[in-house]
């Protein structure tokens, strides 16, 4: 169930940051290049819990993690 939550989220985000990027190309504002920073944040983090399990338990769920760990 999660697994399926989490892609929503994923694809939501995915939504919004091509938004975001749009905004940002035409206003190029501080606060339009943080939402494009913080939704691509979001993408990568919804996406390897999403796919964690199909990954499965190892090295590379571990590196994955590690990443996650520092975009927050």
């Amino acid at each position: 169930m999660s697994q399926i939550s989490y892609s929503f989220y994923a694809i939501f985000y995915i939504a919004f940051t091509a938004y975001a990027f749009w905004v940002w190309r035409r206003t190029r504002t501080l606060g339009a290049f943080f939402a494009l920073v913080v939704t691509a944040a979001l993408i990568y983090d919804n996406g390897i819990i999403a796919l964690g399990h199909t990954i499965g338990e190892g090295e590379l769920l571990r590196v994955l993690t590690v990443g996650r760990f520092c975009i927050h």
